[in-house]
């Protein structure tokens, strides 16, 4: 089963299902890679607790697929100035963050451009 986002809807996932991400590169950016990372899915929190909380933080991508000619378990496809890949929600059910990695000019690395984070049950 593949499901996505429409309108700005999140469709129900399930673990095993995997994302189909493409878009296309937008100037002066150039794109790097794609990072996908994963944390438990929420819990209720005391009151108390997120009067506390000031941030949360996003763990690094536990993989980061980058296109063909680099060392990376599943190549992103690049057609001209479009790219597109097929991300598995290999790791069970949590809140999976799929990141865009991208350069801008005048910087040295290559940081996230994009960020989405996807519900799996």
């Amino acid at each position: 089963m593949k499901c996505g986002v429409s309108n700005g809807v999140l469709d129900q996932w399930r673990y095993g299902d995997s994302l189909r991400r493409s878009a296309v590169e937008s100037a002066p950016a150039k794109f790097g890679g794609v990072g996908i990372s994963r944390i438990d899915l929420p819990q209720p929190i005391a009151v108390g607790e997120l009067n506390r909380r000031r941030s949360y933080s996003l763990p690094e991508p536990y993989e980061v697929y980058w296109p063909k000619g680099f060392k990376t378990p599943i190549p992103v496809q690049i057609s001209g100035s479009n790219f597109s890949i097929e991300i598995p929600f290999a790791k069970g059910p949590g809140l999976y963050a799929i990141s865009i990695m991208g350069q801008y000019p005048g910087q040295k690395d290559f940081g996230m451009i994009s960020l989405r984070t996807i519900e799996v049950r």
